[in-house]
C-alpha cells in the first residue's frame, strides 16, 4: 500500500483562517472549521472546491481538537486508498494536459 502523507495546519490556524485547501495524487482535500466542527471535504481535480459540484464532494465532520483534527487528517488518507483508481486517473489526465500544453508552446 501507498503510504500517503496529508498535510494539515495546526487548530490554531483553522480558527484563524477557517479553511485549508492541499492536494495529494489527484484529490483535493479541505479542512474548515464551521462553527463548533471541523469539517473535512474530498474531491477529485481538476477543480477548486468553489467551482466542484457538490455531488462529487464527500464531507465528514469531527471534534474541534487535536484527536478531531488527527482523525479527519485519517479519513482524508482512508479517502484516498477507497478512490484511488479515480485520483490516479485524474492526476494522469491533468498530466498529459500539462505535456500537451508545453508541447504547443514549443517546449520540451
Amino acid at each position: 500500500m501507498e503510504e500517503i502523507t496529508v498535510a494539515a495546519p495546526s487548530l490554531v490556524y483553522l480558527n484563524a483562517n477557517k479553511s485549508f485547501s492541499g492536494s495529494c495524487g489527484g484529490m483535493w482535500y479541505r479542512l474548515g472549521m464551521e462553527g463548533d466542527v471541523l469539517r473535512a471535504c474530498v474531491w477529485p481535480l481538476p477543480w477548486c472546491f468553489e467551482k466542484t459540484d457538490e455531488a462529487a464532494k464527500t464531507f465528514a465532520d469531527f471534534a474541534p481538537d487535536t484527536d478531531g483534527l488527527a482523525a479527519a487528517r485519517a479519513w482524508i488518507a482512508g479517502q484516498y486508498e477507497q478512490q484511488r483508481p479515480r485520483c490516479r486517473r485524474c492526476s494522469a489526465r491533468m498530466r498529459q494536459r500539462t505535456e500537451h500544453k508545453r508541447k504547443r508552446r514549443g517546449g520540451s
